[in-house]
Formats: structure tokens, C-alpha cells, sequence
């Protein structure tokens, strides 16, 4: 019932473009969201043309960082890392997988996710958007579980240069 209750709200958000004014506001597993991040209702939809995934688009793998210091791998302080593969989303302290999650014409995708990190499990609706020719990655939170980790957003990430990535 949950899934559905996450899928109705992720469609009605997306056919109306705009967040229910009682919508749980956005949340970030660690870091800022950056002022020229689009705001929720303003990025490209998953809607219309979706497809159903079961795995990370190649276009959104690789790791990002909300910092230029998340993507040095010597650091032991990047907690705005985030490491997208094929099957698994890892920030610094949880990994989310797919839940029900619909790729979409503009190379995003959006769905429910569930997490786990720090001996807790929840999950989150959000949608990840490539842009700027795929060197940014927008990561905007739609609906999240009550006892969620809160985050700001939308965030916005920088791919991580190859030499200094972590895979």
C-alpha cells in the first residue's frame, strides 16, 4: 500500500509540476543545496514516456560530489559523496536500491527508493536528473518516510573526475 500511495503522489506531483503545499518538504543525506539547483517542480519529469527500471541508467553511474573535496579520495571527511553503480546509490553513511523506479525521456529517473544506513531502513521518492551534458546530477527528494533522515534540496552534484573517483 505504501508503493502506491508513493506512486500516486509521485504522479500527481508530476501532472500538476508543482509540490502539494502539505507535501513533506524536501530532505539531504549529508550537505547544502546549491542556489542554482532547479526548484522542485521546475526539472524535468519522468512522466509521459516512463519506463520501468530495475537497475541505474550508465548515464547516472559513476560518483559525484556536493563538494570539489567529496570527490579526493584521501579525505575521510567526504560525507557528500555519493557512488551510483547498476544495482545501488552509496552515500557516505547508507546505500539505497530500487524500489519502483521509471526512467524517463529527459535521462532521469524517479520512484521509491529503500535505504538503509546506521541501522535504520526507510525509503524516499525522489528523482535524479543528469544535466549540464552529464557532469551534474540533480537529486531532488519528492516524498519521505516519516523518521527519514532529513535533507535539504534539491541538491545538486559534480561528477567526480575519473582518476579521483571511487568505484
Amino acid at each position: 500500500m505504501r508503493n502506491f500511495t508513493a506512486l500516486f503522489v509521485v504522479a500527481a506531483l508530476a501532472a500538476c509540476g508543482e509540490v502539494a503545499p502539505d507535501a513533506p518538504s524536501p530532505a539531504a543525506e549529508t550537505g547544502t543545496a546549491s542556489p542554482s539547483a532547479p526548484s522542485p517542480g521546475a526539472s524535468p519529469s519522468t512522466s509521459g514516456s516512463a519506463t520501468r527500471i530495475s537497475q541505474f541508467p550508465a548515464s547516472l553511474q559513476g560518483t559525484w560530489g556536493l563538494t570539489p573535496n567529496d570527490c579526493d579520495r584521501s579525505r575521510g571527511d567526504a560525507k557528500g559523496i555519493l557512488t551510483i553503480t547498476a544495482e545501488e546509490a552509496r552515500f557516505y553513511e547508507s546505500r539505497a536500491r530500487m524500489i519502483d523506479v521509471a526512467s524517463g525521456a529527459d535521462g532521469g529517473i524517479a520512484g521509491t527508493f529503500a535505504f538503509t544506513g546506521e541501522g535504520m531502513e526507510w525509503q524516499r521518492t525522489m528523482r535524479l536528473t543528469p544535466a549540464e551534458g552529464g557532469t551534474v546530477l540533480i537529486r531532488e527528494d519528492l516524498v519521505t518516510e516519516a523518521g527519514a533522515p532529513p535533507v535539504e534540496g534539491p541538491l545538486r552534484y559534480t561528477r567526480c573526475p575519473l582518476k579521483e573517483s571511487v568505484r
